[in-house]
């Protein structure tokens, strides 16, 4: 069974990266450390990444400093658009 850490959020956007959220984590438990892979959403351009962190004990959490993976999809990126002169 499930109980919610009174620790809550255990990650949490980082300011001097440019991290606006951080949602969408899943987990996989590997030679008993729990690895999280989560989606980041940068705050100036609004592009998602995917980040690694992990922990010994499912409490505190160490990142990695860089995304271990970019958005591919257009939908992950982020999109400028023109709206058409009219007159």
């Amino acid at each position: 069974m499930f109980c919610r850490s009174p620790g809550n959020p255990v990650l949490v956007p980082c300011v001097e990266h440019d991290e606006a959220a951080i949602y969408n984590p899943g987990a996989v438990v590997l030679d008993r450390r729990l690895f999280l892979i989560a989606r980041i959403r940068r705050r100036s351009t609004r592009e998602s990444l995917f980040g690694l962190a992990w922990s010994e004990d499912g409490r505190s959490y160490q990142r990695l400093s860089y995304p271990i993976m970019y958005g591919s999809r257009p939908y992950e990126r982020p999109i400028l658009t023109r709206e058409r002169e009219t007159g």
